[in-house]
């Protein structure tokens, strides 16, 4: 004879469950070039006025191509490092002032990085889009009536206006007292300066405050990312990351890295494919290394960047970009 399962207690109420339920929330900001941004933050509270806890963080960036004509497939596929995003949930930073949407999580499809879409009026203008996910390694409490607040920066490498969206995936939680630990996660970055492709060999260097780990509390890492972004300024729109343009990433940009207490974390130089998968543009330790309490990590970049076949890639700028990703556990209150 088959066992009855448990069923849950059903209050009948509007919108009282003593369960958690799905939550989706989503916010915008639109920029101008070199400019700041927020989002209306009340579409990023819980709605029911409970607690909840973000379990995903998604970032959708669109280029509206009102400065261009037309926008080549290669230059959707740097949006993310040309919108920059921070962090903060009351007084709590999240993240190291702005970090390029693209050095949060690993790549899951690189296709979603680099969409076009034409639209047709007067003249031909593309749109561009990309997709980016940080599947968050442990959810992100949230109390009743707060929120995890974004704020956007468009870099101004390229002149179009940009639309920034992020969205929340989450769970609604019954009413009841914090946990008494809490996990908060912490990002940082270090953007080098622009390398001219081409060039003879030149090097840059991290600062201390670039990614660093702040807190008395150790970080728990869940991965390192690296991007390089190929773009071209002026004479013509041109960018990229993918593809041929991949070629530095996978041959001409190298690093190495320690920590700052000279403990060798990338011993010799690499080439930034080596380190950071070409897949998924990330490096992944699943919270399984550990990030001393207010320390931090020096890299050492070099460029050794040739012009390319026939000389296709002389003259452009060569970025490359280091994420830290990391949860610290604190007290709750």
């Amino acid at each position: 004879m088959p066992v009855a399962s448990a069923v849950l207690p059903y209050t009948p109420e509007v919108n009282v469950y003593p369960w958690p339920v799905p939550l989706h929330l989503t916010a915008t900001a639109t920029l101008q070039a070199e400019t700041a941004a927020g989002v209306n933050a009340i579409a990023l509270k819980n709605p029911t006025g409970r607690p909840m806890e973000i379990l995903e963080i998604k970032f959708g960036v669109r280029d509206t191509g009102d400065q261009q004509t037309s926008i080549s497939t290669s230059t959707t596929s740097i949006l993310g490092g040309l919108i920059a995003c921070r962090l903060d949930m009351g007084s709590l930073s999240l993240t190291n002032g702005y970090i390029p949407i693209w050095s949060f999580g690993k790549a899951t499809n690189l296709k979603e990085e680099a969409q076009l879409d034409t639209v047709v009026s007067a003249s031909p203008i593309t749109e561009a889009y990309a997709e980016y996910t940080w599947k968050l390694a442990h959810p992100i409490y949230v109390p009743p009536g707060a929120a995890v607040v974004p704020s956007f920066f468009h870099r101004g490498l390229l002149k179009d206006t940009m639309v920034a969206r992020i969205s929340y995936s989450a769970r609604s939680l019954p009413p009841g007292p914090a946990p008494k630990k809490l996990w908060l996660p912490y990002v940082s970055c270090y953007t080098t300066k622009a390398f001219t492709v081409g060039a003879a060999i030149d090097s840059d260097t991290s600062q201390e405050t670039d990614l660093v780990n702040p807190h008395p509390q150790p970080l728990y890492l869940q991965r390192f990312t690296g991007r390089c972004m190929i773009i071209q300024q002026s004479g013509g729109y041109l960018a990229g990351e993918t593809g041929v343009f991949d070629t530095i990433a996978n041959q001409s940009l190298l690093l190495k890295m320690i920590d700052s207490a000279g403990r060798p974390v990338i011993k010799d130089y690499v080439v930034f494919r080596q380190a950071f998968s070409g897949v998924t543009r990330s490096w992944e330790m699943d919270l399984g290394h550990i990030m001393d309490p207010t320390s931090h990590y020096n890299v050492q970049v070099q460029s050794n960047i040739p012009t390319g076949a026939g000389g296709a890639f002389a003259g452009l700028l060569a970025q490359g970009f280091v994420g830290c990703v990391g949860f610290r556990q604190i007290v709750g209150a």
